[in-house]
């Protein structure tokens, strides 16, 4: 199932709830709790995942037919007596702040108690440590999979594929390079000390002075905060699009705890989101939280798949 390949890139965080970061979007939360369940049910590709993190695993993740299933979870009215904080929004777009308002005004009408704000004190700390541990470990894995492939499958490397790219560039690079993938082929082996005081760096900011230390100052149950920016038009002149503001992917991203999605509102027909996330483990409260929003709100569309947009 090509939604499990995902799993060889978490290695070296080794941490389950990065499952649930890592997936495609859900469409619903309840999509996400039925996958969970497959986790659960002990599916054959889910198994080696479990395996990898079974010595971090804790007692309700096992296998264990008294444990409640992953839909059990889904309760519409799961924000009642909760306590969120809302992540600083320095930098956010007026259009995307308008969003998170009024997803504050519904998690306060279904009860819940909302901090505002609760800032993580480590934000913009990061530096180069993110990108050299990205770069370290896309190397690594990506090797790591490709090793796996069928002999048909002719790239068995990365500077395999940087050298198929360079040799079709008319075809595989008409606009954009691969500077990530050669900026990655020049690290050197996950025992590098460069590469292992970056990661360390990485899980204390995002981890221990990160997302734990804000949620215990608050004493919260969930963090929450915009999903992205406004989705923008390709430049294929100048590299690339920018959205409206940041999101809330990086800290969840990095220090490998959950993060869940949930639609939110509009814009020119171009969807906005919210997102809760939380300290490790914490599945189980944030499917509660992100259903119980989700079905106050009903604020998803189905895709239209319209080819451009009238923006006027």
């Amino acid at each position: 199932m090509p939604l499990f390949h995902f799993v060889i890139a978490q290695r070296s965080f080794k941490m389950f709830s990065q499952c649930i970061e890592a997936l495609p979007v859900s469409r619903r939360p309840a999509v996400l709790g039925v996958f969970l369940n497959m986790l659960q049910l002990g599916h054959p590709a889910s198994i080696k995942v479990l395996q990898q993190a079974c010595d971090e695993l804790p007692r309700e993740w096992l296998f264990d037919t008294a444990i409640p299933r992953s839909t059990a979870f889904l309760d519409a009215s799961g924000l009642k007596g909760v306590r969120i904080g809302v992540q600083a929004r320095t930098g956010n777009n007026p259009i995307v702040d308008k969003v998170l308002e009024q997803a504050i005004s519904v998690l306060k009408a279904q009860g819940a108690e909302v901090v505002d704000p609760a800032p993580i004190e480590t934000a913009g700390q990061l530096g180069m440590n993110e990108r050299d541990v990205l770069q370290y470990e896309f190397k690594a894995d990506l090797n790591a999979y490709l090793a796996t492939m069928p002999a048909a499958v002719k790239p068995r490397t990365l500077a395999d594929i940087i050298a198929f790219n360079a040799a079709n560039e008319t075809q595989e690079m008409p606009y954009f390079g691969q500077e990530t993938f050669i900026a990655s082929q020049a690290r050197g082996p996950l025992t590098d000390q460069a590469y292992l005081d970056a990661r360390a760096k990485c899980i204390e900011l995002t981890r221990t002075k990160g997302i734990d230390a804000t949620m215990d100052k608050n004493k919260l149950d969930a963090m929450l905060g915009p999903s992205g920016g406004i989705a923008s038009l390709v430049d294929l002149a100048g590299g690339g699009g920018g959205g409206g503001g940041p999101g809330s992917s990086q800290f969840p991203a990095v220090s490998g705890y959950p993060h869940i999605t949930v639609p939110a509102g509009f814009h020119f027909d171009l969807p906005l989101g919210v997102s809760f996330y939380g300290r490790a483990w914490s599945e189980p409260v944030l499917l509660r939280l992100a259903y119980a929003f989700e079905q106050a709100t009903k604020a998803r569309r189905a895709p239209g798949f319209t080819p451009t947009l009238a923006l006027s």
